[in-house]
């Protein structure tokens, strides 16, 4: 027996292939053109303590802040500071304000930078002694000028191993003791009795009443 098969399709065989199948040209949708990079912000802070000037740039986009510790003590080396006792500040002068903390200090760099048009802003700080009405703060200043005392020809003054505390002379009596008041109380008490109070009456003798017959008494 002779067996025919006529198929119109056949069977492919596995694994499946995709060669028949057209690939579709590739289509770029993506934009090839590199990022625009933002330029860097600076910041140019002048620093002013007398008729001296600190200058340094600070870079917001890769530097951190400075602190208001480091910026004094920076200051101090550059102007040749030695005395220490003194309390010294940062003040910003467009604000006429005394930068306190190291936020305050970052806020200034950020902002001053931030708001220029082309990305470069302009500070000037300047370096002052903090609180210099206080009394303890006083005690460090030294006077300059010693005050001068002017003095006559005609007036002798003495010597400095011969000069004498005198007090002037005043109408205030002493203090009375205590006896004596005492007794200028009592004097006073007696001449307001006499001044008011009617005098004592007299003192009668003793007189036996008339009309009376008188008692013997037998003798022994």
């Amino acid at each position: 027996m002779n067996y025919s098969h006529n198929s119109s399709t056949e069977i492919p065989d596995f694994p499946l292939s995709t060669a028949h199948i057209p690939i579709p040209s590739p289509v770029s949708t993506m934009n090839t053109q590199p990022p625009v990079l933002r330029p860097k912000r600076y910041s140019n802070v002048t620093i002013k303590f007398t008729e001296k000037e600190l200058k340094f740039r600070y870079c917001m986009d890769s530097n951190a802040p400075p602190t208001v510790l480091e910026l004094i003590t920076n200051c101090k080396q550059a102007f040749g500071i030695i005395n220490s006792t003194r309390i010294l500040s940062l003040k910003d002068v467009r604000s006429s304000t005394i930068l306190k903390t190291d936020h305050e200090l970052e806020r200034v760099l950020r902002m001053t930078a931030m708001l220029s048009k082309d990305g470069t802003g302009e500070i000037l700080l300047e370096l002052v002694f903090a609180n210099v009405t206080q009394g303890y703060l006083n005690l460090n200043y030294e006077s300059t000028s010693k005050s001068k005392i002017i003095v006559d020809d005609d007036i002798l003054l003495p010597d400095n191993n011969q000069i004498n505390v005198t007090t002037c002379d005043t109408n205030i009596p002493k203090p009375l003791s205590p006896v004596t008041n005492n007794i200028n109380i009592k004097k006073n008490e007696s001449s307001l009795i006499g001044r008011y109070l009617p005098p004592p009456r007299p003192i009668r003798p003793d007189v036996p009443p008339r009309n009376v017959f008188m008692k013997f008494q037998p003798l022994l």
